[in-house]
């Protein structure tokens, strides 16, 4: 079974337990109102993940998209500022609503985001829907709890608010790394970020080489985008016309770690995966 960890969250910080591991609180005025900075240190090694209750909002990990707060309609548009701004987006909605928001983005042909479902049946399982799981789940609320604050269960890496992954850390001190990573799956347009971390210093100049592994057969419109340098220049994206063929990147890491995203339309069926070659010069 996949590591989960425990989130709390609640409209005031003062509702969680200060030795919390992971919070998550809210980064705009609508309703409810914002965390402020004292809030928000309460929580000084925890993980925090900031909610945006407002779809006009360009702050925040997570879109809020419940009644009288964010619309399905309004989520693809906030995905797409949110990445522009450098974030992976994650959508919060009800087990009852994640349809509609998946047809949402499918409709706007942006890719899925992330997801953090509500779903108060008790049950600490991530839920998966048309191909795609959650990467959280609010399990419990106040009234099942009888305490001022709700619990989610959460995957051992949360793409956009998590760190780099450990298992790619490891790529810098070594010669030659090589790793496969999986693609999200199920039908509709994705996106997936992948990040190796440097432990060594930033002149350090390395080359990595990357490949659809398999299921390309039932992908569309493919594109990789990555950082200034090397082969494709300067974050342009990349069109994968054909396969086999390797595209080359060659960088100079410049704060540590190197990452690089793939966009594509997913068919029924594929199970997409990247082979992923590290090499130090």
């Amino acid at each position: 079974m996949t590591p989960m960890r425990t989130m709390y969250d609640s409209t005031r910080a003062k509702n969680i337990p200060a030795d919390a591991a992971m919070v998550a609180g809210y980064v705009d005025e609508y309703s409810i109102p914002k965390w402020s900075g004292e809030e928000w240190a309460r929580f000084s090694r925890a993980v925090k993940v900031r909610i945006a209750k407002k779809a006009s909002t360009n702050d925040g990990h997570v879109l809020d998209v419940e009644p009288k707060l964010a619309t399905p309609a309004e989520a693809p548009g906030w995905a797409q500022m949110r990445r522009r701004a450098g974030v992976e987006p994650t959508i919060y909605c009800n087990k009852a609503t994640w349809g509609a928001v998946q047809e949402a983005f499918n409709a706007a042909r942006v890719p899925q985001p992330h997801y953090w479902i509500a779903h108060y049946n008790g049950v600490r399982e991530l839920p998966t829907l048309n191909g795609i799981t959650a990467v959280a789940k609010q399990y419990a609320d106040d009234k099942l709890l009888g305490k001022p604050y709700d619990l989610s269960c959460v995957a051992d890496h949360w793409p956009g608010v998590d760190p780099v992954p450990p298992a790619f850390a490891a790529a810098m001190n070594q010669e030659e790394y090589m790793f496969t990573h999986e693609l999200p799956r199920g039908e509709g347009y994705h996106r997936d970020t992948v990040t190796i971390e440097s432990t060594t210093n930033s002149t350090i100049v390395d080359e990595v080489f990357v490949s659809l592994a398999s299921g390309f057969e039932g992908l569309r419109n493919v594109r990789t985008y990555f950082p200034g340098g090397g082969d494709p220049k300067n974050g342009s994206p990349r069109q994968i016309a054909e396969l086999p063929k390797d595209t080359r990147a060659w960088w100079q890491v410049p704060d540590g770690c190197f990452a690089f995203s793939i966009e594509y339309e997913c068919g029924a069926g594929a199970c997409p995966s990247l082979s992923i070659t590290y090499t130090r010069k």
